[in-house]
């Protein structure tokens, strides 16, 4: 039986030299220099991406949160008080950076655009150990692209041409890139991997499982990713509905409380009249009108200014409505809830009982995610008919896996793979 070498996956090929994972240290093949890879990915080209370079040099975050409280301030479930926090949290962002509303507009726009922009990026596969030698179309690199095809909402196709193979990622631009990225990346980590594994079945057993491994870690995101939106969009319409009755319970409580003096919702009654040398406690107390039940009659004295009484800033006042000693210890970029808590004077548990849970998933509903694989598919296609190119289909002939356990090991070390780390140049 052939030895199998038990794998440690790492994202660095050349870090696995450990002479236990080939043949037994005690035999002088251990003692041989380790085979290196036939062929070798390389990104060729990668697409324009119109919103890869922002006209302002803002710090993401900064913009993120900026929009993070802006979304707190209008939603509908956000009660007054903290909609006010958080936009004064907003305002205190801005002119700490020096922000205004035109720049998170403009890097909105600017991400709108990079969503609808087309584009293409190639990687190329050429032979390494001969240069004048043609590329090898292995069977197992369809599935890696397949798995980048659906991690990365594009679609490919590959071509030869001279001696090398060419895998083409095209749809949206900054999906293309990401894609070709991770195909490279993906690529020659398979084909380290596979270099520890004698005999041509085993590692073709071996780099068929990560493959198919990856791809099958696709599939469950994109399951997972329209669980979490189908979910997302059931919790908010919940929330809704559960504003909704509460807003109802109120106003039919205030009916009932104005029916408790026999009085109709449409009816005016006019204010009591009192003498302006009454003392103001004695007409504030009046036991004919009770403001507990939600009976307000009473309407804030206008004083007239005089050099004695300082007259307040009523526009300043609706600006600020928190002490200041309070504002002081508040961090713009810290826990959003708990800043907000802090400023409207609740605990941060009571806000997220109001507020709507979330799901985790960047789509609002499921329609919004079919909608938008939808758009990235037709994006695809437009732009291969822009450049003028027909696709043609070949029939696929693949061998089969003869080793299981090979087989099944790369399936295994598939799940190390991370397939959106930032490329290391």
């Amino acid at each position: 039986m052939t030895p199998q070498a038990h794998k440690h996956p790492t994202c660095d090929p050349d870090v696995a030299k450990n002479p236990s994972r080939g043949a037994p240290s005690t035999t002088p093949s251990a003692k041989r220099r380790r085979r290196t890879p036939l062929h070798e990915a390389k990104v060729k080209i990668l697409a324009d991406d119109p919103g890869s370079v922002s006209e302002t040099p803002i710090d993401n975050h900064i913009l993120d949160r900026l929009r993070k409280c802006i979304e707190k301030a209008n939603h509908p479930n956000t009660s007054e008080a903290e909609a006010k926090a958080a936009l004064f949290l907003s305002s205190k962002l801005m002119s700490q950076y020096n922000v205004s509303m035109a720049d998170v507009l403009n890097t909105d726009a600017q991400a709108n655009r990079s969503q609808n922009h087309a584009g293409r990026s190639v990687v190329e596969i050429k032979n390494i150990r001969e240069s004048r030698s043609r590329a090898t179309k292995e069977a197992f690199v369809r599935h890696v692209a397949a798995a980048m095809k659906l991690f990365f909402d594009c679609k490919y196709y590959s071509a030869r041409e001279s001696g090398t193979i060419t895998w083409t990622f095209y749809g949206i631009a900054q999906n293309t890139v990401s894609a070709a990225l991770a195909f490279e990346m993906v690529y020659n980590l398979i084909s380290h991997w596979a270099c520890d594994y004698k005999g041509g079945s085993t590692a073709y057993s071996y780099s068929m499982g990560v493959a198919k491994g990856l791809k099958t870690m696709a599939r469950e995101e994109k399951r997972i990713e329209a669980d979490l939106a189908r979910k997302g969009e059931a919790q908010r319409l919940a929330a809704e509905e559960s504003h909704h009755q509460i807003r109802r319970q109120q106003e039919l409580e205030r009916l009932r409380c104005s029916n408790q003096f026999g009085m109709k919702e449409t009816e005016t009654y006019p204010l009591p009249q009192a003498n302006v040398n009454d003392p103001i406690e004695n007409f504030a107390s009046n036991g004919d009108y009770d403001c507990e039940h939600g009976l307000d009659y009473f309407m804030p004295l206008k004083r007239e200014p005089s050099a004695d009484v300082e007259t307040p800033d009523l526009e300043e006042e609706a600006k600020l409505d928190f002490p200041m000693e309070d504002t002081d210890a508040i961090d713009p970029l810290g826990n959003l809830d708990e800043q907000i808590a802090k400023l409207v004077k609740t605990e941060s548990s009571d806000i997220q009982d109001r507020a709507p849970q979330t799901s985790g998933s960047a789509w609002a509903s499921e329609m919004q995610l079919v909608r938008f694989r939808t758009t990235a598919g037709k994006i695809a296609d437009d732009f291969m008919k822009a450049q003028g190119i027909k696709l043609s289909r070949r029939s696929r002939r693949e061998a089969a896996v003869r080793d299981r356990n090979a087989f099944l090991q790369g399936k295994k070390d598939s799940k190390t793979i991370n397939v959106r780390q930032n490329r290391l140049e």
